[in-house]
């Protein structure tokens, strides 16, 4: 597994104020392990071009609201190619395990949106000596 080499540091903190201060841009940081079903409308409803930072792709829940099941990641593709957003997304997932979780609508934005970059290594995390 790829854990613990920073993806997710690099996505949340680092990555969005570089892109503000160097060029104005404005991101929205969205982690789908810990999904946020207001912030996610809030970004839908903008209707703005942004850039979205996606982490933990394949871990977001099943997601209803008032009965209704939401695609997330099939929504925030589908609204990055509508806005012509700038799409970076972060996984664990291998590639095949990506494409048996998504439908092909989905599988097809990422491949067209986004450029893949392996991380791998050791883990970076500090483990306590068992």
């Amino acid at each position: 597994p790829n854990n613990g080499l920073g993806k997710s540091l690099l996505l949340r903190h680092i990555l969005p104020n570089i892109l503000f201060k160097e060029y104005r841009f404005v991101s929205h940081y969205i982690n789908l392990r810990l999904f946020d079903l207001e912030n996610y409308k809030k970004i839908i409803d903008s209707k703005k071009k942004c850039i979205l930072i996606i982490d933990e792709l394949g871990r977001e829940p099943i997601v209803k609201d008032y009965g209704t099941g939401h695609d997330i990641m099939g929504t925030l593709m589908e609204y990055a190619e509508m806005y012509d957003c700038l799409v970076i997304i972060a996984s664990n997932m291998s590639g095949s395990e990506i494409s048996k979780k998504y439908d092909n609508a989905v599988i097809e934005r990422i491949s067209s949106m986004c450029y893949k970059v392996k991380c791998s290594g050791s883990s970076l995390r500090k483990t306590a000596e068992l």
